[in-house]
């Protein structure tokens, strides 16, 4: 397994999309699915050192994936992200269950990398990589993200309008 490795589990197509575009660019290696169940069914395929998995979604919620993967490997770290309101005791529950972090959004994709740098003890980005130098992309691709969906914002990931 390698240290810089990251699945993404998350049900909303431009999320799937974009965080692996952010995470790459950072160095990450990163693969995702389309829900939990098929986040459980490729993991053991492809061990990852970090799970980043959003909280509401079909086919097996963030919470039963959370709680499946800690009792698989309970050295992987997870990331529980949620874009609903009144989600507070499942986020509890989230850490309870095996969650290493969670986090509400909308949230920067600075944010998420300092998150993701930490949940894997990593004392700096990749040379020329990071939360500064990815800033001025990152919030013109969230916004684009947030231009091209037609929900409401919970799923955006930057500040929402």
């Amino acid at each position: 397994m390698n240290h810089r490795s990251i699945l993404i589990i998350d049900d909303n197509e431009q999320i799937r999309a974009f965080l692996p575009k952010v995470l790459e660019t950072a160095g990450y290696m990163v693969t995702d699915a389309l829900n939990g169940q098929e986040g459980l069914r490729q993991f053991p395929q492809t061990p990852t050192a970090l799970v980043i998995t959003d909280l509401l979604m079909p086919d097996r919620a963030g919470l039963e994936v959370t709680m499946a993967l800690h009792r698989e490997s309970p050295t992987v770290k997870i990331i529980v992200l949620t874009g609903g309101s009144g989600q507070r005791d499942f986020l509890d529950v989230a850490k309870l269950l095996g969650a290493h972090r969670t986090m509400r959004k909308p949230i920067t994709m600075t944010e998420l990398l300092q998150a993701v740098q930490q949940e894997l003890q990593e004392d700096s980005p990749p040379k020329g990589h990071g939360p500064q130098g990815e800033q001025r992309s990152t919030q013109q691709d969230a916004h684009s993200l947030r231009k091209s969906s037609d929900r409401d914002h919970s799923d955006c990931l930057g500040p929402c309008r």
